[in-house]
């Protein structure tokens, strides 16, 4: 999990675990999915624990708070797809794309299926494999910039 990363469990919040519940977050809206990052920074500055009763989700978004739970078998990062359920209705088709593209990505699993995920990808990234595309990837964010200069 990342920061802003969404994480949900079946239990209701516990009062020792919200820093503030009077913030309200509009996390469905049209402005919300075109740009999230001023609600995230907002949100990581008056409540980084943050409990959404509509969704039935807890939002964490500072860094340490996704690493502790990101080791915590309480939490789930398989019910994303709750947070499309009430979404604006001009959204509703991007921000189920969404939720399906990331259900594909390892860190949107939880074990035993991250863990299976993992494995078979850990190949990929070694040091030595990662060095033998750094030319690749350099020629194609060379010319990326150089298209927008």
């Amino acid at each position: 999990p990342r920061s802003g990363t969404v994480v949900s469990t079946n239990s209701t919040p516990e009062a020792h675990l919200v820093t503030s519940q009077t913030h309200t977050y509009d996390l469905q809206s049209a402005e919300f999915f075109a740009n999230p990052h001023p609600t995230l920074d907002r949100m990581r500055r008056e409540t980084p624990v943050y409990w959404h009763p509509e969704l039935k989700m807890w939002f964490f978004t500072r860094h340490a708070d996704v690493q502790m739970i990101g080791r915590d078998p309480r939490f789930s990062v398989e019910r994303t797809h709750e947070f499309v359920k009430g979404a604006a209705p001009e959204v509703q088709e991007q921000a189920e794309a969404v939720m399906r593209f990331f259900s594909l990505w390892c860190l949107m699993n939880d074990p035993p299926r991250h863990t299976r995920v993992r494995s078979l990808i850990a190949n990929a990234f070694t040091p030595r494999t990662v060095g033998l595309l750094r030319p690749l990837i350099q020629r194609i964010v060379d010319e990326r910039l150089a298209a927008v200069a």
